[in-house]
């Protein structure tokens, strides 16, 4: 997608648009982009949206919430200080 399209996406999503086109011109988020790539790739992410739990669980975001809520109750009951 080239940059005026993003500049007029970001601008019909209620951002600035001088904003986003000198971000947009500038490597001032590169470093950041960087990380979550390589984030990913530690975490075998190939696609998004995807969720990441407890930095070991990656999982599709398209799950039914029935599937989500299971998952999130699975990490909440490993969080929980057991007595």
């Amino acid at each position: 997608m080239d940059h005026d399209t993003l500049v007029e996406l970001a601008g019909d999503a209620g951002l600035d648009r001088e904003r986003t086109r000198s971000v947009l011109a500038s490597d001032a988020y590169a470093d950041a982009v960087r990380r979550d790539l390589d984030r990913a790739a530690r975490l075998g992410i190939d696609g998004v949206p995807t969720l990441v739990i407890d930095e070991r669980r990656v999982m599709s975001a398209m799950e039914s919430p029935e599937v989500l809520a299971k998952v999130l109750t699975q990490a909440l009951e490993r969080k929980s200080p057991r007595g």
